[in-house]
């Protein structure tokens, strides 16, 4: 989807916490109208391209953004996990279904649980051997773990903790992950952090689809860490 070239088409992205890296200055280069919103000045400082007369971006709550206009297509990034409520979901979705053009698209990059259980000790084994995820991979493992031990609903400050509790020594997760210790210390940022996220199932992710989309798939791609857990959910508008 994000590598098909498509002129003359009106794209809206909807940007939240870049986990997978989407290439948002590969949008903004593939498609001629391309608006999008952000609420974090910061992160448009870092991965936005520049604006254009038909490509601008917005600082603004995407959540109660109003365009004012229709899209072909709506476009984000592990966004809607940070609404850290099914309902709240939902609810975007449809006002995302609205937004569209008849024919048009939603694109939403999303994580969900695997389909087995990633247990404590599972994550304990990672932190003794190589690693083979890199270290931001390995902390959405720990908010799944996180969510089969309490619930959906997860205050990232407590990752921070679990992640205390498993690795009381970070030396020595470095040495033995290759992972390297500034990039291990990152997760300190979750302190006394008041955002929520919410994992949920595929079957979950499907229930929160606007009645009357067409197409409904995950596509998935093979190209970062954690690949198969973090695929595009996708739907469209009748034409």
């Amino acid at each position: 989807f994000f590598s098909s070239r498509r002129r003359h088409t009106r794209y809206i992205s909807v940007t939240g916490v870049q986990t997978c890296a989407l290439p948002i200055s590969e949008i903004a280069n593939s498609y001629d109208n391309v608006t999008a919103v952000d609420r974090d000045i910061k992160m448009i400082e870092n991965v936005w391209p520049g604006n254009t007369e038909t490509k601008i971006v917005i600082n603004s709550n995407w959540v109660s953004f109003l365009p004012g206009k229709k899209f072909d297509g709506v476009i984000g990034d592990v966004a809607l996990t940070m609404l850290a409520d099914k309902n709240s979901i939902t609810n975007f979705n449809q006002k995302a279904f609205d937004m569209l053009v008849p024919g048009g698209v939603v694109a939403q990059r999303i994580f969900h649980k695997p389909k087995e259980v990633i247990t404590r000790k599972h994550l304990v084994d990672m932190l003794n051997n190589p690693a083979i995820v890199n270290f931001n991979a390995f902390k959405w493992m720990m908010f799944m773990c996180y969510a089969e031990e309490t619930h959906n609903k997860i205050k990232v400050r407590n990752i921070l903790k679990l992640f205390n509790e498993i690795a009381p020594i970070r030396e020595l997760v470095a040495e033995n992950t290759g992972w390297n210790l500034t990039d291990i210390n990152t997760i300190d940022l979750y302190k006394d952090s008041d955002w929520e996220v919410i994992v949920m199932s595929k079957k979950e992710w499907l229930e929160t689809v606007p009645k009357g989309s067409v197409n409904v798939k995950f596509t998935y791609q093979e190209d970062y860490d954690l690949a198969e857990l973090c695929p595009v959910l996708s739907y469209g508008k009748p034409i």
